[in-house]
């Protein structure tokens, strides 16, 4: 599920009780019948009998399509609230330099403003 979990990630969650209760668009953890599956959820079991998983993965979202779920092969639901990563990608290149080019241009914009507007 990038690029919100990286492989190795650690996740912590509470265990949810009822299905009913899955909110849509929380990441939960499920443990089903054919293993486990980390993904967001939208909860279609009022009208659909079903749960819809979708991966946050845009960069192979071919590779992991929406699956919907009959809450039959589910055995636990757990509710996502934390993330535990060691991992700490660089920010985008020359994220800082390019932040502070702006802020330089915004004063200097800001200090010709006043200028022109002084009698």
């Amino acid at each position: 599920m990038e690029p919100k979990f990286s492989y190795g990630d650690k996740v912590v969650g509470s265990w949810v009780l009822n299905l009913e209760d899955i909110r849509d668009g929380n990441v939960y953890l499920l443990v089903t019948r054919n293993g486990i599956l980390l993904r967001r959820i939208v909860n279609k079991l009022s009208d659909r009998k079903s749960l819809q998983l979708i991966s946050d993965t845009l960069k192979y979202k071919d590779q992991y399509p929406l699956i919907e779920l009959s809450p039959d092969i589910i055995y636990e639901v757990w509710l996502v609230e934390y993330v535990i990563s060691s991992n700490l990608d660089q920010p985008i290149q020359n994220v800082y330099v390019k932040i502070a080019d702006l802020e330089t241009k915004i004063q200097d914009l800001y200090k010709s403003m006043q200028k022109s507007n002084t009698p």
